[in-house]
C-alpha cells in the first residue's frame, strides 16, 4: 500500500482574533484536497486536522484511513522539525505495514525513521532502518525509490566518515534522478554533495554543487530548499574563512527559516551564525545563538545540534576568560559526544554494514549457481540426443560422434580453466575491495577518535597513523580497479599519494612546489606497500619540518629503475637536519629503517642545501 494523500473536506471557521480554527462539520466522502493543500501551504494545520480525522467513527472502521492519517502527521511533524513525534507516527505506520506484510509501505516508513534518526545522531538505529529500505527497494522498488534509498545510505555513510562510499551512493542516486528528470531529487543530491565537498576542503566542487542546488530550488520555488541553499553558502564561506560573507548568508537563511515551522533547520542556521561570530571574536553574539539552539532542544531533539551548541558555548566562554562555565559546557559536550560515538556502537555498525554487503554478494552468487545448474541440465539433455542419434546412423555416425565428443571434452576443460581463472580474479578483487573498505573504516575510526582528543601531540600521532592507513588503502583501491590485479603503476600511485598529503596539511602547490620525475614502473603489492609507507613518511617529514617559518619551497621526488635496481630520491630545499639528532626511538625513523630492511635495500641521508634521502633496492624479476 502506498501513502497516497488523504482526501478530506474540512470546514474552517474564524475566531474573533482572526485565527484559523477547526470547524465541527466535515464530510469524509467528499474531495480530500484540503488536507493535501494544508500540507503544502499551512503545515501546522495538518496535525489538528489529522487528529480530528482519527476521532471519527468512519475513520476508525477503515484501517487504511488511519494509516494515511498517521503518515500525514509524521510528514507534518518532520517538516516542522519535530523529529520525535514524527518518528512516533511513522513507527505506527511501520508496525501496521509489518503486520499486513505490505513491503513497499514498510520501506517508505523505514526510510523516514532511518533518515530522521541519522539526523538526530542515533546512528545505530538509523543504519538498521536504512539498510532495510535498501534491501526492499533493490527487489521491488521503482527507480525513484531506489534513488531515495541510495541518498539515505549516503547520508549515513557521510556521517560515519566513510566519504568515498557516500560519494558513490550520492552519484548513483543523482544518475537515477537525472534519468527520470526529478528536479527536486537532483536539488537534494547536489546540496548533500556540496556539503560533503566543503568538509573535504574541495571548495570549487562544493560551490558548483551548491549553486546548482540553488538554481534548481529557485526553479521549483521551494522556500525549504532555498533555506538550505542560503545556509550551505554560509558554511562554504565560513570554511574558507570569509566570515563577513558567511554572516550575510547565515542571516539570510535564518530570516527565511524563521517563517517556516522547523526548529531543526532554524537551529542549523543558528549553529552556523554562532561559529561565525566566534571566529569574528564577537563572543556574546556567539553565546546568544548557541543558547537559542538549546532553548528549543526539546522540540528538535537533535543530539548532534546539542553537541555543537555545548562545544560553541565552551569555546566562547573560554575566550571570555569564564573558565568555570567553559569547563561545565565542555563536560556537557563530552557527554553528548560519547553518547553519539561509542566504540561498541561503531563496531556493531561496521558488522551490520559488512553483513549487508555480504548478503548482496551471496544473492549474486546464488543467482549464478542457479543459472549454472540450468546450463548443466541443458548440456546433459543435448548429449543424450546426440548419443541416440549417433547409434541410429551407424558406425560412421558413431565415429563422428566420438570425434565430436572428444572435441567437446577439450572445449569444456578449456572453458572450466577460463572460469576458474575468472573466479580467482573475482575473488582477488573482492579481497582487495574488502581490505580497502576495512582500512577506510580504520581511518574513519581514527578520525572520530581524533575529534575528542585535546592533546596536540596525541592528535598529531593519530593523524599520522590515519595517513599511513590511507597510504595502504590507496594500493588496494588501485588493485581493485585495474585489469592486472597483481601489479600497480608506481607513477600514478605516487602522484595520488602526494596530492592527498598536500590536502591533509592544507598546502598549495604554488606554496611548496612539487617536482617529480618518476619512471612508469609496475610493482607488486609486496614491494609497493613498504615503498609507499616510506614515501609517505619522507614527504610528511619534509612538509612538517623543512620550512618551519612557512616559507616557500621546493620538494623533489625522483624514482627510476636501472639494471633491476630501483632508486628513490626525495629531497627538499628546506633547513635540513642532522641525522645524529634524530632520536633512536623515533617512530618515523624506526619505521623507515624497518621498511627498507624489508625491501632488502639501503638508504643514505645527506644535507645538501636542505635534506636528501636516497633509497635503493633490487626487484625480484
Amino acid at each position: 500500500m502506498r501513502l497516497w494523500p488523504i482526501v478530506i473536506f474540512i470546514m474552517l471557521t474564524y475566531s474573533a482574533k482572526g485565527q484559523t480554527t477547526i470547524g465541527k462539520e466535515y464530510s469524509i466522502t467528499q474531495s480530500f484536497d484540503s488536507l493535501s493543500r494544508f500540507f503544502e501551504d499551512s503545515v501546522e494545520l495538518v496535525i489538528p486536522l489529522s487528529k480530528r480525522l482519527l476521532e471519527q467513527e468512519e475513520t476508525q472502521n477503515d484501517s487504511t484511513l488511519i494509516v494515511e492519517a498517521w503518515a500525514y502527521q509524521g510528514r507534518a511533524y518532520r517538516k516542522m522539525g519535530s523529529y520525535v513525534p514524527a518518528i512516533s507516527s511513522f513507527r505506527k505506520v511501520y508496525d501496521y505495514a509489518k503486520i499486513h506484510q505490505d513491503t513497499l509501505l514498510t520501506a517508505e516508513a523505514a526510510d523516514q525513521i532511518g533518515t530522521m534518526n541519522t539526523f538526530m545522531g542515533n546512528m545505530l538505529i538509523g543504519q538498521k532502518y536504512l539498510l532495510e529500505v535498501a534491501e526492499i527497494y533493490a527487489q521491488v522498488g521503482s527507480k525513484k525509490e531506489i534513488a531515495g534509498a541510495n541518498n539515505g545510505l549516503a547520508i549515513f555513510y557521510n556521517d560515519m566518515g566513510q566519504k568515498e562510499k557516500a560519494i558513490e551512493m550520492y552519484n548513483a542516486a543523482l544518475e537515477i534522478y537525472e534519468e527520470i528528470d526529478d528536479t527536486m531529487g537532483r536539488a537534494n543530491i547536489h546540496a548533500n554533495l556540496g556539503m560533503l565537498y566543503i568538509y573535504e576542503k574541495e571548495f570549487q566542487l562544493a560551490q558548483k554543487h551548491i549553486l546548482m542546488q540553488g538554481k534548481l530550488d529557485t526553479l521549483l520555488n521551494t522556500q525549504w530548499g532555498l533555506g538550505f541553499h542560503y545556509d550551505y553558502m554560509g558554511v562554504l564561506y565560513r570554511k574558507q574563512k570569509q566570515y563577513s560573507k558567511a554572516l550575510r548568508w547565515y542571516t539570510k537563511a535564518l530570516h527565511l527559516r524563521q517563517k517556516l515551522p522547523s526548529h531543526y533547520n532554524i537551529a542549523e542556521s543558528r549553529s552556523g551564525l554562532s561559529s561565525t561570530y566566534l571566529a569574528l571574536n564577537q563572543y556574546d553574539e556567539a553565546i546568544k545563538q548557541a543558547n537559542e539552539i538549546l532553548r528549543y532542544k526539546e522540540e528538535h531533539q537533535s543530539l548532534s545540534q546539542q553537541m555543537s551548541a555545548y562545544s560553541l558555548l565552551s569555546k566562547a566562554y573560554e575566550k571570555k576568560g569564564a573558565y568555570r562555565k567553559a569547563l561545565a559546557f565542555h563536560k556537557e559536550y563530552k557527554i553528548m559526544s560519547d553518547s553519539i560515538y561509542q566504540r561498541d556502537m561503531l563496531s556493531e555498525i561496521a558488522d551490520k554494514d559488512a553483513l549487508y554487503q555480504g548478503a548482496k554478494k551471496d544473492k549474486e552468487i546464488t543467482k549464478l549457481d542457479a543459472e549454472n545448474l540450468i546450463s548443466q541440465s541443458k548440456i546433459k539433455n543435448k548429449n543424450k540426443i546426440i548419443l541416440f542419434g549417433g547409434i541410429a546412423l551407424g558406425i560412421i555416425s558413431i565415429l563422428l560422434f566420438s570425434l565430436y565428443h572428444l572435441l567437446k571434452k577439450v572445449s569444456i576443460q578449456k572453458n572450466k580453466l577460463q572460469i576458474l581463472v575468472k573466479e580467482k580474479d573475482i575473488l582477488l578483487r573482492e579481497i582487495h575491495h574488502r581490505v580497502k573498505n576495512n582500512l577506510q573504516l580504520v581511518s574513519s575510526l581514527l578520525t572520530m577518535q581524533g575529534r575528542s582528543i585535546d592533546n596536540e601531540s596525541a592528535a598529531q600521532a593519530i593523524n599520522e597513523g590515519k595517513n599511513r592507513v590511507r597510504t595502504m588503502a590507496l594500493i588496494h583501491q588501485d588493485l581493485y580497479n585495474k585489469e592486472n590485479i597483481t601489479q600497480i603503476g608506481i607513477k600514478q600511485y605516487v602522484e595520488k599519494l602526494t596530492r592527498e598529503l598536500y590536502t591533509t596539511y592544507s598546502l598549495e602547490e604554488n606554496k611548496i612546489k612539487l617536482h617529480h620525475k618518476i619512471d612508469d614502473i609496475e610493482l607488486d603489492i609486496d614491494a609497493l606497500v613498504p615503498l609507499g609507507l616510506i614515501i609517505n613518511e619522507l614527504i610528511t617529514n619534509s612538509l612538517k619540518y623543512a620550512w618551519p617559518n612557512n616559507e616557500n619551497g621546493n620538494l623533489f621526488i625522483e624514482l627510476y629503475k636501472l639494471n633491476n635496481t630501483i632508486t628513490l630520491i626525495i629531497k627538499d630545499d628546506g633547513v635540513g637536519f642532522d641525522p645524529k639528532s634524530i632520536k633512536s626511538e623515533s617512530f618515523g625513523s624506526t619505521l623507515i629503517s624497518a621498511l627498507t630492511l624489508q625491501l632488502d635495500g639501503k638508504y643514505i641521508y645527506r644535507n645538501i642545501n636542505g635534506s636528501e634521502v636516497t633509497i635503493t633496492f633490487k626487484t625480484k624479476d
